[in-house]
């Protein structure tokens, strides 16, 4: 069974930010990193960082897995 992925208050903001910056990120494409990443670190605390590469830059998504679902809680593109 694949768990649902649900996202936090501040990770809706965060694709809110990024938006009025000019990048868009769907919640499909985060969804689509947590399940597929082409990396994946512990951060402690119950968390992951996975990223994936997108035309050149890398998506960082944050997420703490729970026994039902995966809580996305932060994204973003760090710059060089």
């Amino acid at each position: 069974m694949t768990k649902r992925i649900e996202f936090s208050q501040h990770a809706l903001l965060k694709i809110e930010i990024l938006e009025s910056r000019g990048v868009i990120i769907s919640t499909d494409l985060i969804s689509e990193t947590i399940r597929n990443p082409s990396k994946v670190e512990a951060s402690g605390e119950g968390k992951f960082i996975c990223q994936q590469r997108l035309n050149g830059l890398v998506l960082r998504v944050v997420y703490q897995e729970y026994p039902d679902q995966i809580l996305a809680k932060q994204q973003g593109i760090p710059t060089p």
